[in-house]
Formats: structure tokens, C-alpha cells, sequence
């Protein structure tokens, strides 16, 4: 009798503890899917902020930075918010693409906005491309696969 009770026992517990995994796995699959969707959000976001940059005049800005014509400060402010908005945008897809929960392609895409940024900061090197200022801080990952990504260590 001690034997069957024992063995029930044992059953309930191998039950309960298979249960209770497939629920942990449940709650990580849902738990991904939320951070899909709120990077999905925050990349709309901040296309968004990027296209009020452009309508501000952003594009036209940076065609002249690249045509080395003059820009006045009040034009460097907004190119600079257009530039800072990008590169915040590339370090949550960087940190997501880190984390397995970025759609390679999305990836890929978004690496060749990298290396424009890389390649301004090569021909400009008065103009960084990650901001030093404090109000800027970007994650140390981030910053390391940058530098190393544009050869600048």
C-alpha cells in the first residue's frame, strides 16, 4: 500500500512538473512575441520622428553636409536630431538582433544604415556619428560593434 501511494505520489509530481514547464514555455513564447511587438511599435515610432526630421528639412540638410556647403546652426540642430534618432534606432535593433528576436532580413536591412554612418564618420570626423554628449548614452555593445564595425579601433 506505502509502495502505491509513493508511486501515485511520484506520478502527480512528474505530472505537475511537466505542467508547470510547458506553462514556463508558454510565458517566454508570449513573452517574445511582446517584445516583437513593442519593437515593431518603437520602430514605427520612430520612422515616424524620422520623417518629421525629413519634412524639417532633414534630407536636404544632410545633402548639403555631404556636398561640404555651408549649414547654418539652426539646420546642424535638426540634422543632428534626425542623425541621434537614427542611430538610437540601429542600437534597439542591434540590442534585439543580440537578443535572437530580430528578424534577420529587418537586420541585414538596417546594417547597410550602419555603414553610412560609418562611412560619414570616416569622411567627417568633426561631425561624430555616436554623440559624445552626456544626454547620449548608447549601450557599451553597441558602441563596440560600431567602432569595430567601421574600423575606427
Amino acid at each position: 500500500m506505502k509502495i502505491a501511494s509513493a508511486s501515485t505520489i511520484s506520478i502527480i509530481s512528474n505530472f505537475v512538473l511537466i505542467a508547470s514547464v510547458i506553462v514556463l514555455i508558454l510565458e517566454i513564447r508570449q513573452n517574445q512575441t511582446n517584445m516583437l511587438a513593442q519593437s515593431s511599435y518603437e520602430r514605427t515610432r520612430m520612422a515616424i520622428a524620422n520623417e518629421q526630421a525629413n519634412l524639417m528639412g532633414a534630407s536636404e540638410i544632410a545633402d548639403k553636409f555631404r556636398e561640404g556647403e555651408e549649414i547654418t546652426e539652426d539646420e546642424l540642430v535638426i540634422l543632428k536630431l534626425r542623425d541621434s534618432q537614427l542611430m538610437r534606432y540601429f542600437e534597439n535593433l542591434h540590442y534585439l538582433n543580440s537578443i535572437a528576436v530580430l528578424d534577420k532580413e529587418i537586420w541585414e536591412a538596417n546594417s547597410r544604415g550602419i555603414e553610412s554612418f560609418c562611412s560619414r564618420q570616416k569622411n567627417y570626423p568633426d561631425y561624430p556619428a555616436l554623440a559624445t554628449n552626456e544626454e547620449f548614452k548608447y549601450r557599451t555593445s553597441y558602441v563596440e560593434f560600431f567602432k569595430t564595425s567601421c574600423g575606427l579601433e
